[in-house]
Order: C-alpha cells, then structure tokens, then sequence
C-alpha cells in the first residue's frame, strides 16, 4: 500500500499499478486509487476533494469505463504511467502545430491563440462542471480517483490514462497542452474515461475572433471530436460542424469534452 494521505470517508475502493500488457514501462508502482463502484453525488464529493488537494496530494477524477460492467481501464490497470518530468520537455504548440498539419494540411496552422480575460474562478467553475456532469443522470454513473498529482494536466500523465492511443503514443503531449490551456484560460481537469477527456474554462471565448483561435487548438489536439458540456440536453458535435458554426458554439462555453475514437 502506498504512503497516500486518502482523504477521510471514501467509499471504498482500491489501488491501482499498471497492467504491463497496456504498454507502458513494467511497474509495480501504484498510479492510481479508484472507487470500487459509481459513487452517488459524485459531483459533490469531486468538489470537496479538490478542495482538499493542495493538501493531500492527490487530484481527483471523475471516471467512467468503457461501457457499465466493464473493468476497462481503470480498474485492470489499462495505464501507461510516465514520470511528470517528461512533460516538461514537451512543447504544446509543436505537438498542436505537428498535429494541426497532419489533419488539416490544406490550412495554415494559426498558432496559439493568446490567453483570455478571465472573469470567473477556474477552481468554481470546475466545480461547478463535475456537479454539473453528475446530474446528467438519475442514477450514480461516475467513478472516483484519485491521483498523486497537483495539477490535473499532470494526473493524466501520472495515472498514464491512454484515451487518445489511436492517434498518438505519448500522454505528455496531451498534458503538456492541458497545462498550457490551465494557465491561458483557467482550464482544469474535471475528469476522463476510456477515451473521453472533461475540461471546465473559467476563460471560455467571448467574440468570434477568439472562438476561431481556440478552436483551432481543439481541432489539432483532438482531431475526432469535441462537445460542448453545457448544451446538455442538446450535444453538439463539433467536428462536423462548419468553422463558422464551431467556432460560434464555444461561445462562453465553460465545459469542454474531448473524445478520441
């Protein structure tokens, strides 16, 4: 068992090492704690371990599997960890500018887009995301982790969560973009699944000019798709939505899912 400060009245759960046929270094180290089933008013209890992070060390995810009854991948250890140093080598905007020209080679890569006036607390608004996300359904549906990591950016590294494996090999590029978009717009980590990535921004766009920026960085980091959370009874694809439409829809959007297929 892990030297881990748990937070007091988890449900319970268990510790998590990577499997070494998921692909990454042979380790018999801890990466992750994770409730043994959904937890009622996640959202709630998201809130409250964030809050208590900077003390215990440990970033809270809500998590869900690959489909109800699968253990698949964070309960069988589907997980790549990587050391947090290796995310300071990576440049976000040379894996967004090598990506943008993969997929959208007949467009110019535009570049970063600059950071956002920021209105709202990035820590309230993720808050309010992960509460937001558990009222979805009537029933509890999200797991709870736990990571040994300060920042979400990095917990995603940490935990070596391989959502995007199809189309890259390296976690730290998605972190290391995550950590940009932390410090430009107030992004954090509310939580993943198989192959989905939760964002909050308490700097969401406010004028087309920033839509399209922004944009542009969401295509090149996921180039499947990404939806708006907030519409939540009406999802909205944005991979197949126009430039115009996509880059309106994200219009003071606060919640920002990412899905790799």
């Amino acid at each position: 068992m892990p030297n881990w400060e748990l937070p007091a009245d988890l449900p319970p759960g268990r510790f998590v090492t990577p499997e070494p046929r998921a692909g990454g270094a042979p380790s018999t180290e801890v990466c992750l704690w994770v409730s043994d089933n959904p937890v009622p008013d996640a959202g709630e209890l998201w809130a409250r371990l964030y809050a208590e992070h900077p003390r215990t060390g440990l970033y809270p995810l809500l998590l869900d599997v690959l489909q109800r009854g699968s253990d698949r991948p964070w309960h069988c250890g589907e997980l790549a960890p990587r050391p947090i140093s290796a995310i300071d080598t990576t440049d976000p905007e040379t894996f967004l500018h090598r990506s943008w020209a993969h997929h959208h080679a007949s467009e110019p890569w535009p570049g970063l887009a600059p950071a956002f006036i920021r209105d709202q607390d990035p820590d309230a608004t993720a808050c309010t995301l992960a509460k937001k996300l558990d009222k979805r359904y009537k029933t509890a549906n999200f797991f709870l982790g736990l990571v040994p990591a300060l920042r979400g950016a990095d917990a995603l590294t940490v935990c070596g969560w391989q959502g995007p494996a199809n189309h890259m090999s390296d976690i730290c590029e998605i972190s290391a973009v995550v950590r940009s978009w932390e410090d430009r717009f107030g992004a954090r980590v509310v939580g993943a699944d198989f192959n989905t990535l939760r964002l909050s921004f308490a700097a969401p766009p406010t004028t087309r000019e920033q839509g399209f920026a922004i944009a542009a960085e969401f295509r090149a980091f996921c180039p499947s798709t990404f939806v708006y959370d907030t519409l939540i009874d009406e999802v909205v694809d944005g991979y197949w939505m126009d430039d115009d439409s996509r880059a309106g829809g994200i219009l003071g959007e606060t919640g920002i899912s990412f899905w790799w297929d």
